[in-house]
């Protein structure tokens, strides 16, 4: 849970310096993954 929350933060991160088909991947993922946030 830790781990993937960190890989998250660093995701974010990466989103907001880089424009990069890894961020688009996740904005793509994003939806998912604030639903399985909130679902917690």
């Amino acid at each position: 849970m830790l781990k993937a929350r960190k890989d998250r933060m660093r995701a974010g991160s990466a989103k907001r310096r880089f424009r990069l088909p890894f961020a688009e991947a996740t904005i793509a993922a994003d939806p998912v993954l604030k639903v399985k946030r909130l679902s917690q």
